[in-house]
């Protein structure tokens, strides 16, 4: 079983969302030494993460949508289900029952998936691709499937060439493409000394048929973020969802949107990049903010923005008020108005903290005043998106 969910209510014509997410928790033929692989671990994040992704999805912003959300197709293998992964249902219409079993992310199994995804697919239609787990990097990034290491003799052919799919999927029918790679960029020691082919492109790509799909689809959009820099790994947390998987939930969540068109705000491909971009300024209490690392976006340059989701409320500018020394600003008394009035917006004394979070409408300029034991310092910001500029206010103290 690879589909999840089909949207019951949707007319064959319709415009729609297709969704494959492949998330690799289990390595079970990779646990021995070999000369020619790595061993690798299980990975405790993988499931919270794709789950988490996909229930957001269904229930959270599958209303507001660019598109209607179609299907999605899902491959999962994970910590939490050793014996094989199980659809928990979330009541939504058209989802798959109850304890369906979910297959596990194999070369075979994602060759189907991708099919499945795309059977009948049209132009006006948007892709969104999630991968989740091991990943390495040699001249190109690869995504490490669960039958990683047979066969034996030739481990690296259950891999997917992240690279060369990301460009065999210029040849596919939907111009808009969302691509998310949620994998470590490292460079294993058993990869440098192989000589040999590695990996799957999923789509094989030619010159002709890139050519013929500009010609008959029309200009691709695609956009996608990757969670690590080529030589860099990826960090998830035990039992939780991925620091990235984390990050692309808020922008989709809501700080992504940054644009505003028709009286409606939108979270969009720009916007995205800005959220993730800023998350740990923004959450400057996170544990091991160094781990929220954000790589460079995946993007083919188009010259308009791709729309993921409306908003129904208008977005919040996020501000962070600092001091140096840093405990200066427990004691002190924050001030916040807004160009042109007399009211300020947010005041407190004493603040009671090292760090002040504040969130305030966005796109005004502001005042902040904040006293320190009578001497009085001021700066002026904007409220920009998803965070305000400068990207944090520090008062030398």
């Amino acid at each position: 079983m690879t589909q999840v969910f089909s949207n019951p209510a949707l007319p064959a014509s319709a415009a729609r969302l297709r969704v494959l997410v492949l998330g690799a928790g289990l390595y079970p033929n990779a646990k021995t030494p070999s000369t020619r692989r790595p061993i690798l671990q299980d990975l405790t994040s993988v499931g919270p993460s794709v789950r988490e992704f996909v229930s957001k999805l269904l229930r959270m912003w599958s209303a507001d949508l660019a598109l209607p959300l179609g299907t999605i197709d899902m491959l999962l293998s994970e910590t939490a289900q050793p014996n094989g992964s199980r659809w928990t249902a979330l009541g939504v219409p058209g989802e798959a029952a109850d304890g369906t079993a979910i297959d596990a992310p194999t070369l075979a199994h994602v060759n189907v998936a991708l099919e499945s995804c795309l059977e009948g697919a049209r132009q006006q239609d948007h892709f969104l691709f999630l991968c989740c787990g091991h990943g390495f990097w040699k001249s190109h990034a690869y995504f490490v499937l669960s039958d990683f290491g047979i066969p034996a003799s030739n481990p690296w052919s259950t891999v997917i060439d992240l690279d060369d799919f990301r460009l065999g999927l210029t040849q596919i029918a939907p111009r808009t493409q969302w691509l998310f790679f949620d994998c470590c960029k490292d460079i294993p020691e058993r990869i440098l000394g192989t000589l040999s082919a590695i990996g799957n492109p999923l789509i094989q790509s030619t010159s002709e048929e890139i050519a013929r799909a500009n010609k008959r689809f029309g200009a691709l959009a695609q956009f996608g973020l990757s969670s690590a820099t080529p030589g860099q790994q990826a960090f998830g947390i035990p039992d939780k969802p991925s620091r990235f998987c984390e990050m692309l939930i808020e922008a989709f969540n809501g700080a992504g949107a940054i644009s505003k068109r028709d009286g409606q705000w939108w979270v969009d491909d720009r916007g995205v990049g800005d959220a993730v971009r800023s998350y740990a300024q923004r959450y400057p209490e996170l544990p091991n903010a160094e781990f929220y690392n954000f790589a460079t976006p995946i993007s083919n340059d188009m010259p308009g923005r791709i729309r993921f989701r409306k908003l129904a409320s208008e977005p919040k500018s996020r501000f962070v008020i600092l001091s140096k020394p840093r405990p200066a600003m427990q004691n002190a008394a924050v001030k916040v108005t807004p160009d042109g009035a007399q009211q300020p917006v947010f005041s407190k004394s004493p603040v009671g903290c090292a760090k002040l979070l504040i969130e305030l409408p966005a796109r005004r300029n502001y005042t902040v005043i904040a006293n320190f034991g009578g001497a009085e310092k001021v700066v002026e910001v904007y409220g920009a998106l998803p965070m305000a500029e400068p990207d944090d206010w520090e008062f030398l103290v």
